[in-house]
């Protein structure tokens, strides 16, 4: 026997905790499994995504609400197409992330050391004043770049036109 829901083995012989309901035979776990988007019970497949489960119908970009799926990008469990996923990141990024804009007061710049205080933004596993995320290369501030696009090359950023270079010398 099967669980209804994910179809795995269950039930006396398939081991595990399990509940009857009507003829069918559920996991406890899969039971009330729920879409993390839309909050309606997941009775078939679905797409797991940053611990939550989706049905894969309502894994849709948060900005220009297209369809997902294959290797989704998602900031904070949110899910975005490529075009929007690194924009989002930018915004947490000038937003101070998760940890808020005043938890920075201990912290010193990732480039200069400096105490943060101010406009700062978390990137590459630092916290920046805006003014020092710059392009290691030519020192283009890189948060004013549209979209904060920019390119990172060994663990360090770069503006797209020096990446390629440096990239070409690699």
């Amino acid at each position: 026997m099967s669980c209804a829901a994910c179809g795995e083995p269950c039930g006396p012989d398939g081991g595990g905790t399990y509940l009857t309901l009507g003829d069918e035979l559920y996991h406890s776990k899969c039971y009330d499994k729920r879409c993390h988007k839309c909050g309606e019970k997941l009775e078939s497949a679905f797409v797991t995504l940053a611990g939550h489960s989706w049905h894969a119908a309502c894994v849709r970009c948060a900005t220009c609400d297209a369809a997902l799926s294959g290797s989704i990008k998602h900031v904070d469990g949110t899910p975005y197409c490529d075009e929007h996923a690194q924009e989002a990141r930018m915004k947490e990024a000038l937003s101070g992330g998760d940890r808020g804009g005043s938890a920075f007061a201990d912290e010193q710049c990732a480039k200069c050391s400096e105490p943060l205080g101010g406009s700062k933004l978390k990137a590459l596993d630092g916290v920046w004043h805006v003014k020092c995320f710059s392009c290691t290369t030519c020192d283009k501030v890189l948060a004013t770049e549209a979209q904060g696009k920019f390119k990172i090359v060994d663990g360090k950023p770069y503006c797209h036109p020096c990446a390629e270079k440096v990239k070409a010398i690699l």
